[in-house]
């Protein structure tokens, strides 16, 4: 425990109790000072001065700060839920100094022999996101490569960039000096709802003192989920897994502030400005989509293009009946003029007859 530590590892506790001024750098954009601007801007700001606990814990969920580490407790403006930062080679007790690291009495995460290992989860609208890290640590000099963003080293990532802002000795009477140093990373992070940054350090007798981080959301295509410059089937298929299952907000297209249909909706009718029952994403709901359909039904399916118009992982006559409420959609309304559109409970009878011949066809012959 802290009382029992001797005075020269007390003199180390103390290093958070600076007086000098931080070389806290403004990132390219305004930094939020409310939700309301942070929403409107797609900004967040986190700011660390005091940890209370140095280990990851059990269950996190980054919208309840009370299953949280360590929420920000100066600054946090961050509409997708609430940032957490730790030590992830940290043991469970967090005043126990020969169990890794552990805080010290001026709210540090601070190891004697242990190297820290620092991490950061902060939660975001699902974007291409810009970065802006500032941490400043006391004692050793950690090593500044090797940071990742959910796996993926920074250096390799657009717009990387690392700072050394700031190095000074500053005095902590009657305990002497320690090195402080200001530290910037800056990157432009792929599109996720939930960014994880971690720091490999190397050495040991390193305090986290404090942590500031900036992100912005980049603008990007609409519906664009896995960020990869076009919007398609496996963009529907991302949103389809969250309208069944996770519903994370970050996927909602209609501003509403949920997932649902709706945006299903927004995001077959209005940005590919086609109709559900268009597997092939051509503009057309007609023979040919059904025909895919047909190929595979009755049997798993991985998505949108297979037929799987309702996410269920099968095709069935669920998806049947939503191709057949859309049979005969065309984006061209010239092509849709020529169609002759069938009720849909014909389509469904037709289409099942179908699909029974084609499956009687190809059944072995006993």
């Amino acid at each position: 425990m802290l009382a029992s530590l001797p005075q020269t590892a007390a003199a180390a506790l103390a290093v958070a109790a600076t007086t000098s001024a931080y070389a806290l750098q403004d990132p390219a954009w305004t930094r939020p000072t409310t939700e309301g601007q942070a929403i409107a801007e797609g900004t967040t700001y986190q700011q660390w001065e005091f940890f209370a606990v140095q280990f990851f814990p059990e269950n996190p969920d980054p919208s309840d700060i009370l299953t949280l580490s360590n929420p920000p407790d100066v600054a946090t403006f961050n509409p997708s839920g609430s940032a957490d930062f730790y030590d992830s080679a940290a043991t469970e007790d967090p005043f126990d100094t020969d169990s890794g690291s552990f805080i010290t009495s001026s709210g540090n995460i601070y190891s004697f022999s242990d190297v820290i290992k620092p991490e950061a989860v902060v939660p975001t609208v699902y974007a291409t996101t810009e970065f802006h890290v500032q941490i400043s640590t006391f004692g050793g000099v950690p090593n500044t490569g090797g940071v990742t963003v959910n796996g993926t080293d920074i250096s390799t990532l657009p717009n990387f960039s690392y700072v050394e802002t700031e190095r000074t000795l500053d005095t902590f009477p009657p305990f002497g000096s320690a090195l402080r140093i200001d530290h910037l990373w800056t990157f432009t992070a792929p599109a996720a709802s939930l960014h994880t940054i971690a720091w490999s350090w190397d050495v040991t007798s390193t305090s986290v003192d404090r942590v500031f981080i900036d992100t912005l959301a980049v603008p990007g295509l609409a519906g664009d989920y896995d960020d990869d410059g076009d919007v398609d089937a496996d963009d529907i298929d991302l949103l389809l897994a969250q309208i069944n299952g996770g519903a994370d907000p970050a996927f909602d297209l209609t501003g509403d502030g949920v997932t649902d249909s709706a945006d299903l909706t927004e995001l077959v009718e209005t940005i590919l400005a086609t109709a559900s029952g268009d597997a092939n994403l051509d503009g057309e709901v007609d023979t040919g989509d059904l025909a895919i359909l047909a190929s595979g039904f009755g049997a798993p399916a991985t998505g949108w293009a297979e037929a799987d118009f309702n996410g269920d992982g099968t095709v069935g006559t669920g998806d049947l009946a939503i191709l057949a409420s859309s049979f005969g959609f065309s984006a061209s309304p010239l092509a849709a003029a020529s169609v002759a559109v069938p009720e849909p409970a014909t389509l469904a009878a037709s289409g099942v007859l179908t699909l029974a011949a084609l499956r009687t066809r190809r059944a072995p012959r006993g």
